[in-house]
């Protein structure tokens, strides 16, 4: 998977098919900044390890979720 493959993938299990404005405002970037890494596949570094906490952080809430979830059934 290349890295705008990575990046679009990322930000569809963040955010769903509207994930652009809302993984760059996550970020802390223009919106413009995320199509152009988008468009010519050229992602700083240091987003990568952004992603890393956005999808750590998700993670852990989706796991306390699916625990009270399955408390449930």
């Amino acid at each position: 998977m290349d890295d705008r493959t990575l990046l679009a993938a990322i930000g569809e299990a963040l955010h769903g098919q509207s994930w652009k404005v809302a993984l760059a405002s996550d970020l802390k970037v223009d919106d413009r900044s995320l199509r152009r890494w988008i468009q010519t596949g050229e992602v700083p570094d240091g987003v990568w390890r952004d992603l890393i906490v956005l999808l750590a952080d998700r993670r852990g809430v989706i796991e306390s979720l699916l625990a009270e979830v399955r408390e449930r059934s």
